[in-house]
């Protein structure tokens, strides 16, 4: 594959697809009663970085079950890659790179991974951070935050409890989150390949 077919892919791989909800444009909206009513759980998170990367160094989220086992896992349905430091997209946040996510999910153990966009995109492989979802009721797991961000040789993270800052950012965009009881579970982060 040349050079240009290489850079098609990374611009496919990098731009959200139209099934998917676009999140950026038209941030994630959750009915919170829809959600309720098939027994799911919402998750409320962010995630960001100090700085935005552009081109071969943008990172995204991938969220998939937890399973033992790479075989066992697979991935949570309707839930789009979330952009970490993804530069192409504005911030939610005036301090740092970063977004605010709402999202409905059935009960169990989720992880993230992490998924760089570069010359051949690439999966850890390895998950990063992990979080429980029980029905109807809504977790704010934390801020998934690149502490090292932007470096060819890897990345780092750190879990923040930012709940203040991220609900507001949520009511704003989800009306239907006024009001409601938000508890507070931080993800777990695991260790994984750099």
């Amino acid at each position: 594959m040349g050079k240009l077919g290489i850079l098609l892919v990374m611009i496919l791989a990098a731009t959200p697809s139209a099934a998917k909800e676009d999140f950026i444009a038209s941030p994630w909206r959750v009915d919170l009663a829809a959600a309720f009513a098939k027994g799911h759980g919402v998750v409320l998170m962010s995630a960001g970085a100090a700085t935005p990367c552009k081109g071969g160094l943008m990172t995204y989220l991938s969220l998939n079950t937890k399973r033992a086992g790479k075989e066992g896992r697979r991935s949570a349905r309707g839930i789009p890659q979330m952009p970490i430091n993804a530069g192409i997209f504005e911030s939610n946040f005036p301090d740092h790179h970063g977004f605010v996510f709402a999202f409905g999910l059935s009960p169990g153990e989720y992880q993230f991974e992490h998924y760089i966009i570069n010359l051949v995109a690439s999966l850890s492989g390895d998950p990063i951070a992990t979080f429980k979802v029980e029905p109807g009721k809504v977790v704010y797991i934390g801020e998934l935050f690149m502490t090292r961000s932007c470096d060819i040789r890897g990345v780092a993270y750190d879990v923040r409890g930012s709940l203040q800052r991220d609900l507001a950012i949520a009511l704003a965009q989800n009306p239907g989150f006024e009001g409601v009881e938000v508890s507070t579970q931080l993800m777990t982060l695991e260790p994984f390949r750099r």
